[in-house]
């Protein structure tokens, strides 16, 4: 059984896609380290966490989830070394889940990574993945909603991002076992995060690649702003056809890459609440006494204020011109988007005409070699018939060159054989 496991738990926007795409991309590497990242690819974690909590955010569909969570344990145990398990959403557990998962690894050193980063950073990255998925929230009802604890957006949040998630895993381990990573302040090396990371997992992080493409996939205002209003008028859209055009394609690659896009700024008043979250997180990790990698200073939000004077925009306050110029460049790139899958369809179907004919000739001269394959057949049983009849008269002369009376015996036959019939007297 892989002993320690080490169940990283995010929660969302705090470098867990960065993390999990270098433990991949490294995973042969790692390996060898004697640090197995178990599943077929990162679906598989994904798919392990959907069917530990019975939680499926992006509608997957049990009929593909079903069993994965045993699926993963099944591979740990029969791993005899360190393991990686790594997914966000398994920051939704709640106490008697995140109880089942560690007693399900069945390992005796069981370890938790929590990467925490500062408030006034996610939040803006968390509504527009909800925009991403289909979320209809202004930003303003968004950060009232994290707010208001009876509300279940706020709830998730917090359950996630402010500890609470955080407790459930850590419970009944030592304090030791618990690494809260944080997340480096903007301008620090890119590489800074994956050295915290993995220095908790105990390998050398220069042994891996961390060259890897990294997309921004940031919206800014009006982008956002145009997102949601696209959500509010496309609800009829089946979700299959809104996560492949419109969430993996207009948002990251179309939206997210616009020139000059303004970045969603925190108010002055909205970054009171989360610095008193950020205070009560900090509270938490200093009072147990849980490991910490990096520096607990990093979590204080930071002030919006900008340093020319200007006042913060509003991320709601939006003109229908600016939502016009977005919506032009929408339209263009879903076009290129459909002339994409026109021309992907089109060399599919050429191969696929390409295959047909080759698999025409193929039967073909499949059919030429069984027909020579008959013929030789025929000549062969016909060669196998002619020498066994040899062989047989070849045995016989040799019987009857070594008996005398059987040659005589024949003979007598013979004439009988030969003789007229005589008829039968009247």
């Amino acid at each position: 059984m892989a002993d320690p496991v080490f169940v990283h738990i995010g929660p969302p926007k705090t470098g867990t896609t960065y993390l999990q795409s270098v433990l991949w991309s490294n995973r042969a590497t790692l390996k060898d380290q004697g640090l197995l990242v178990p599943g077929r690819s990162p679906v598989s974690q994904f798919h392990a966490a959907v069917d530990l909590l019975d939680r499926d955010p992006t509608r997957v569909g049990s009929e593909r989830t079903a069993g994965s969570w045993e699926l993963l344990v099944d591979e740990l145990r029969g791993w005899n070394g360190r393991a990686v398990v790594s997914h966000e959403n398994f920051g939704y557990a709640d106490d008697a889940q995140a109880d089942r998962a560690k007693l399900s690894l069945e390992a005796k050193e069981i370890h938790v990574i929590f990467t925490a980063r500062e408030f006034s950073r996610v939040v803006p990255a968390m509504w527009q993945e909800r925009l991403k998925n289909r979320s209809e929230d202004t930003w303003t009802s968004y950060v009232e909603a994290l707010g208001t604890p009876t509300v279940k957006a706020g709830r998730g949040f917090w359950h996630q991002q402010g500890g609470t998630g955080l407790l459930a895993w850590a419970a009944g381990l030592p304090v030791e076992r618990v690494h809260i990573v944080t997340v480096p302040p903007a301008g620090s090396p890119s590489t800074l995060l994956w050295e915290r990371f993995a220095s908790v997992l105990g390998i050398d992080p220069a042994s891996c690649n961390t060259d890897l493409p990294r997309t921004n996939e940031s919206l800014g205002v009006v982008e956002s702003a145009f997102l949601r209003q696209f959500n509010v008028s496309s609800s009829e859209v089946e979700w299959d056809a809104y996560r492949a055009h419109v969430k993996h394609f207009l948002a990251p690659r179309v939206l997210a890459q616009r020139a000059d896009a303004a970045r969603i700024e925190i108010q002055p008043t909205e970054l009171v609440p989360l610095a008193e979250h950020a205070h009560q997180l900090v509270e938490i990790i200093e009072s147990r006494g849980f490991d910490v990698v990096g520096d607990l200073a990093d979590l204080a939000p930071t002030s919006p204020l900008r340093t020319d004077g200007t006042p913060v925009r509003e991320t709601d306050d939006v003109s229908d011109a600016d939502l016009l110029e977005v919506a032009f460049d929408a339209v263009a790139g879903l076009v290129a988007h459909a002339e994409e899958i026109r021309q992907a369809r089109q060399e599919q179907a050429a191969t696929t005409r390409e295959v047909r004919r080759e698999l025409r000739e193929t039967r073909r001269r499949l059919d030429e070699l069984r027909a020579v394959n008959r013929r030789l057949h025929l000549r062969l049983d016909k060669a196998e018939y002619e020498l066994e009849r040899s062989a047989t008269r070849r045995a016989i002369s040799r019987f009857l060159r070594k008996h005398a009376w059987a040659a005589k015996l024949r003979d007598i036959v013979l004439r009988r054989n030969r003789r007229p019939n005589d008829g039968e007297s009247t």
